[in-house]
């Protein structure tokens, strides 16, 4: 989901998961502006989302309110 986002490169397969590929695939989400760019962009979306307020409503609707 993350390369989906645009904030990971795509998922290494596990039979092609070493230390190596591993340090490679963190190295590039850390390095590349553009996979940071678009991180800091969700993160701003996030921050302005009222995430507890939305739980409420949503509990308040489940018990009749």
């Amino acid at each position: 989901r993350l390369h989906r986002l645009g904030v990971a490169p795509r998922p290494l397969p596990l039979d092609a998961l070493t230390a190596d590929s591993l340090a490679a695939a963190i190295t590039t989400c850390l390095t590349e502006p553009a996979l940071r760019r678009r991180a800091a962009e969700l993160a701003h979306a996030i921050g302005a989302e009222d995430g507890a307020g939305a739980v409420l409503a949503h509990i308040d609707a489940a018990h009749g309110g």
